[in-house]
């Protein structure tokens, strides 16, 4: 059982008031490593689109590749779990994947 599970089958009926401000308090501090993590993935995604951005210049390729992004939320959907859902997880990724691209168009535009 993981610890997501594991969390689920709390009883909140036999917590008491000061358990359940440690819970939250545990789970808070959790939250906040867990968006230092994503943070630190999205700068090293940052990096390597950046990098995607100047090559695809070089090779004389557009910043848009529709079919690559469709490939990214793809193989996401396949992953997905049922708490985030598809849907959310597609509105995210469309996000980061929009902002990625701003990156790529800004590196492009600071070679001309």
């Amino acid at each position: 059982m993981n610890e997501a599970q594991h969390l689920t089958e709390i009883d909140f009926e036999t917590l008491t008031e000061e358990e359940s401000r440690e819970l939250l308090n545990m789970l808070r501090s959790e939250v906040d490593n867990i968006d230092a993590e994503i943070v630190e993935l999205l700068n090293e995604r940052a990096k390597r689109a950046a990098l995607i951005g100047k090559i695809k210049k070089f090779l004389g390729r557009p910043n848009y590749s529709p079919q690559r992004e469709k490939e990214i939320i793809k193989k996401l959907l396949q992953i997905a779990d049922a708490q985030l859902g598809p849907s959310a997880l597609m509105r995210i990724y469309e996000r980061i994947i929009d902002e990625f691209r701003a990156i790529q168009r800004r590196e492009r535009e600071k070679e001309v």
